[in-house]
């Protein structure tokens, strides 16, 4: 049958990351990709592609490079309880052990954030 639709995910196989500290007993293995039209070309709403496209933009323009990334956002929705501001440390209280887990992860993946919330700074430090 294979795929169908107008565009297509080409998998990037330098952004590759892999991780078993999930506590799955599968470890966590994926592939960030591109978003394509059908003939190859770059879709204009794919964010891994309009950043590629600022970066090249202001190496031609100003002859400056930069390292950057796009944001990933998520939310933890099984964490139960009363609601708690979701930048508070009570919030962050509530998930444990999700955010070590997480720069745990990270870590194992060779993927340290740069940056990240205050929230997660004392974990990614340790």
């Amino acid at each position: 049958m294979g795929s169908s639709g107008d565009l297509r995910l080409v998998p990037d196989l330098s952004a590759r990351y892999r991780t078993s500290g999930t506590g799955a007993e599968t470890p966590l293995d994926f592939v960030l990709g591109d978003i394509v039209e059908l003939d190859g070309a770059p879709w204009s709403a794919c964010s891994r592609g309009f950043l590629k496209r600022a970066l090249a933009d202001l190496a031609e323009r100003a002859g400056l490079s930069m390292i950057a990334t796009f944001e990933q956002e998520f939310q933890l929705a099984s964490v139960g309880g009363t609601a708690a501001h979701a930048f508070s440390i009570e919030a962050l209280r509530r998930a444990d052990p999700f955010a070590p887990r997480l720069a745990a992860c990270l870590a194992e993946a060779a993927s340290i954030p740069r940056w990240c919330s205050q929230n997660m700074a004392s974990i990614s430090s340790r």
